[in-house]
């Protein structure tokens, strides 16, 4: 079975840009009345702060968008052979030999958290992926030898 990032972590990412364009609206609204009156200090903080306000939330929903773009070409498989990672074009197998342990962090809700981790150090978060209580019983029926935690 494929899995694909979840809808939620791509809205997430999405109402991030709307978020700190908010952030910076309330900052600049506080440091706008907090300054005196009529300063010349004072109009050049208030319009450094709108020009902030809209620019971070720009970079934020471009790279949302990005990240939309990407997401729609990522999927991970669980394989007889290994654990599969398909970026558009591209299959890289990591076999279930290299793989030395899965954390595992279950809430009342299902899963919140689950890292792979492999024998050379390096580790994937799982957790921004669909339907993970699917792919944990996939990698446990494949991954025979390794070490849940």
């Amino acid at each position: 079975m494929k899995f694909q990032i979840s809808d939620e972590t791509l809205r997430k990412r999405f109402r991030q840009p709307i978020y700190t364009f908010l952030q910076f609206v309330l900052f600049s609204i506080v440091i706008f009345f907090f300054l005196e009156d009529g300063t010349d200090e004072k109009k050049v903080i208030t319009i450094a702060l709108v020009v902030c306000s809209i620019v971070g939330p720009l970079l934020n929903y471009f790279g949302a968008r990005k990240y939309a773009s990407i997401y729609r070409d990522h999927f991970i498989e669980t394989k007889p052979e290994g654990f599969v990672i398909i970026d558009k074009e591209t299959e890289t197998i990591l076999k279930w030999e290299s793989i030395s342990g899965i954390k595992v962090k279950e809430g009342s809700n299902g899963i919140k958290s689950m890292v792979l981790s492999t024998y050379g150090g390096s580790s994937m978060e799982l957790s921004k992926y669909g339907a993970l209580n699917n792919l944990k019983n996939e990698m446990r029926t494949y991954g025979k030898n390794i070490k849940w935690s």
